[in-house]
């Protein structure tokens, strides 16, 4: 991470981290993944839930990027199984 955050590029890390950042306040390696990134400059991308499923929510699709003024936009597809 120190040698991609010296760059002084446009870095985007993508990943299937396995982490919730919903939850960094009460899972302590997600807190420290998060904060692992953060302090090489990364900030998450994807804010908002990319799983919702009844009653429970996740942000288990990361985008960390070092790219912060970029207008840009994003979007989630919402499909729902209607049974009869």
């Amino acid at each position: 991470m120190a040698k991609l955050s010296a760059e002084n590029k446009d870095i985007y890390v993508c990943g299937d981290f396995n982490t919730d950042l919903l939850k960094i306040e009460t899972n302590i390696n997600y807190k420290h993944f998060y904060e692992l990134m953060i302090s090489y400059g990364f900030l998450p991308n994807i804010l908002l839930p990319t799983r919702v499923q009844g009653d429970s929510a996740t942000i288990v699709d990361n985008i960390f990027s070092t790219v912060f003024f970029c207008l840009s936009h994003s979007g989630l597809e919402i499909s729902i199984t209607c049974k009869r």
